[in-house]
């Protein structure tokens, strides 16, 4: 059982006198807020989860174009290529850029495959490449400002 925190007593105590004098919006306003906090930090707790399964095993999941360790680099360089690791549970996917690891649903990474796939088939949807670049804008954009 946690210790008791007294500041977070401190804190809880002054929120709850502080509730009677807010409005509905205020209200609705700290619930948003209090819900982002709550999913972040699950976020934040997962991401640790999977790094530390990282350190502890090589990913063992299905791979595509995984670039191996080049002649002379040191092992604290920045590693290049992409590849797909399983993500615990079975229902995501994490795609790896560099060092960089970003989850994906199952949905998504069937949309991501469609589209890859969309090149070979002679479709005229435009240059799959293209296409890729344009769903990661409109709907991942985070992932081309955190690869670098």
């Amino acid at each position: 059982m946690k210790k008791p925190n007294k500041k977070r007593e401190i804190l809880v105590k002054e929120l709850k006198k502080l509730i009677p004098q807010l409005d509905e919006e205020a209200l609705i306003f700290l619930i948003k807020q209090a819900n982002t906090s709550i999913y972040n930090l699950h976020v934040e707790e997962m991401n640790k989860r999977l790094a530390g399964l990282n350190e502890m095993e090589k990913p063992r999941g299905r791979k595509t174009a995984r670039a191996g360790k080049a002649a002379g680099q040191e092992e604290g360089e920045k590693r290049a290529g992409v590849w797909i690791e399983d993500a615990p549970g079975g229902t995501s996917f994490i795609i790896v850029l560099g060092t960089m690891r970003k989850i994906f649903s199952r949905i998504e990474l069937q949309k991501l495959v469609a589209i890859a796939k969309s090149g070979s088939s002679g479709s005229a949807g435009g240059d799959p490449g293209e296409q890729l670049f344009t769903w990661f804008r409109k709907h991942r954009a985070m992932c081309f400002l955190t690869a670098g």
